[in-house]
């Protein structure tokens, strides 16, 4: 089963597992702090959009995309009847988006998915406008559920990185983010939120 397979037939149960375990208020606060409700915020690896969905009524508009089918389906159903949403299928590593087009770009829990993570993070750091922000929010090690997530994912599907808090933070400096702030949420699983300046 390659991962996109593997994601279109996830989706089906993805919020009874995670989706639903984001709704934390500390979490939310902690984003919104650095965004603003004229921003135009590109989200990607949207899954279902669970984050979309809470973010929207806070921002001026959000642009979405997964490259799973069947995850785009469910947030395209989610966001129908939000006016500052559109939700469409696309690829991290090839952003359909000119450069400096947003001001504030999301990519929650997918970092530590890919094969080449820097590739994805010099996209986002492309499509936002010098001195704007990337969030980037990823499971950290910390509890037995998030290591037998992990250890599924190697054995059925596919290879990950699994980063303690401070490796991954290592690894946004490794590749010249500035970090402005992060703070570590209980998501289900241990969230570090990592808000990075994006200077260019």
């Amino acid at each position: 089963m390659n991962n996109k397979s593997f994601w279109n037939r996830y989706a089906s149960v993805y919020d009874k597992i995670i989706g639903n375990k984001i709704n934390n208020k500390e979490l939310f606060n902690f984003i919104l702090k650095y965004t603003g409700e004229d921003d135009r915020l590109i989200e990607a690896a949207c899954g279902t959009g669970a984050f979309t969905c809470l973010l929207s009524p806070n921002l001026g508009e959000i642009i979405a995309f997964d490259y799973s089918e069947e995850m785009v389906k469910k947030a395209k159903n989610k966001t129908k009847n939000l006016n500052n949403v559109e939700v469409s299928v696309g690829d991290l590593n090839n952003i359909n988006y000119e450069d400096n087009y947003f001001d504030v770009a999301l990519a929650a829990n997918v970092l530590h998915l890919l094969d080449k993570p820097e590739t994805a993070i010099s996209e986002l750091t492309r499509v936002v406008k010098d001195n704007g922000i990337l969030i980037l929010p990823t499971y950290v090690k910390g509890n037995t559920f998030q290591r037998l997530m992990l250890k599924t994912l190697k054995l059925f599907v596919f290879e990950s990185n699994e980063w303690s808090k401070n490796e991954y933070l290592c690894f946004l400096k490794n590749h010249n983010l500035e970090i402005l702030d992060y703070d570590v949420f209980n998501a289900g699983q241990p969230l570090c939120v990592a808000i990075i300046k994006n200077s260019k």
